[in-house]
């Protein structure tokens, strides 16, 4: 069963689907356009939006990305200069939403270009994004950190 192939599917489908049959939703850069309410400011075209979104991926620490994003995921994130593409360019990250109305500079907007990777804003916070894209089946792709040892609530 490829929920993929059936787009006329509505979000509030998709999920009760996803919760019925485990699997992975993917989804395309004008869906995930859709989905967060967002505006595409980078040029639309073909190489940028026939990108796979696998999955998703929160931060504004850029050392976070290069850690613990996995491949064609969308990154999410409040930091809108040069150095967020750059490191989407290297984590292989398939687009990037600016959340709470953030536009980046036009030279951030000119790299995304250069490297094909769609920049998209929108006005709704991190929590909001996140909330929506995994309501529309798409999964993580952070990788789970390790906690190897406990804190001591009376010594923090």
């Amino acid at each position: 069963f490829d929920i993929n192939k059936i787009p006329s599917l509505q979000n509030k489908v998709k999920l009760i689907l996803c919760k019925m049959y485990p699997l992975k939703v993917n989804m395309d850069v004008q869906e995930l356009i859709s989905v967060v309410n967002g505006n595409l400011i980078t040029e639309p075209n073909s190489q940028s939006l026939s990108k796979v979104i696998k999955g998703g991926c929160g931060a504004d620490l850029m050392s976070h990305v290069l850690a613990y994003a996995q491949p064609e995921a969308v990154l999410i994130t409040g930091l809108c200069n040069p150095q967020v593409v750059r490191t989407a360019q290297m984590a292989d990250v398939s687009a990037i939403v600016f959340v709470r109305g953030k536009k980046p500079l036009q030279e951030t907007i000119d790299l995304a270009n250069e490297e094909f990777i769609p920049l998209i804003t929108t006005p709704l916070g991190v929590f909001e994004v996140c909330g929506r894209l995994h309501t529309a089946g798409l999964p993580s792709l952070e990788t789970p950190v390790t906690i190897t040892e406990k804190i001591n609530p009376k010594s923090a």
